[in-house]
């Protein structure tokens, strides 16, 4: 999805893996087959897009590949309801503001 920024990709496959389940999610991401069924169904029957798609799959590639590569672990957390995202310099254990995980990114 051109244009969307990272942090709403990174939400987008999050939602999914709180609503399908981690395994589903990663088979989703490793078999492009399981990722169109799956699309297709949140989308009503609807088939998927090339950039949703591609979406996913670079959500996928920022939070299991590229974050851990620049020594960021990414966690997100639910709470009441609520799902929360916690950056943290692995080196360090230091946490990190969202702003600078997309400049790590050269996102800004």
């Amino acid at each position: 999805m051109a244009g969307t920024p990272p942090e709403d990709l990174m939400e987008w496959l999050l939602r999914e893996e709180e609503r399908l389940g981690a395994d589903t999610t990663e088979r989703m991401l490793a078999d492009i087959d399981v990722l169109k069924e799956q699309l297709r169904e949140e989308l009503g029957g609807l088939p998927p897009t090339a950039n949703q798609l591609a979406g996913f799959l670079e959500a996928g590639h920022l939070i299991r590949e590229k974050l851990p590569e620049l020594g960021i672990q990414f966690t997100p957390y639910f709470r009441r309801g609520y799902v929360y995202y916690q950056y943290r310099d692995i080196v360090s254990q230091q946490w990190m503001s969202a702003k600078d995980v997309w400049s790590a990114l050269g996102l800004l």
